[in-house]
């Protein structure tokens, strides 16, 4: 499977819808973003790190 967020370019709304599909994903799917301004380091930032390699 595989999600890709495509909301807002605000990090902390981000972030939080992150942590709520980590309780809904399976653990290969893979997760990405399309935000054009955002380091992927500061999207990960406090993420499992199981998570943060997919």
């Amino acid at each position: 499977d595989w999600v890709v967020e495509v909301i807002i370019e605000n990090l902390e709304i981000k972030q939080s819808l992150y942590q709520k599909l980590a309780e809904h994903i399976g653990s290969k799917t893979i997760l990405s973003s399309n935000t054009s301004t955002l380091p992927r380091s500061a999207l990960i930032e406090g993420m499992d790190s199981d998570l943060a390699s997919r």
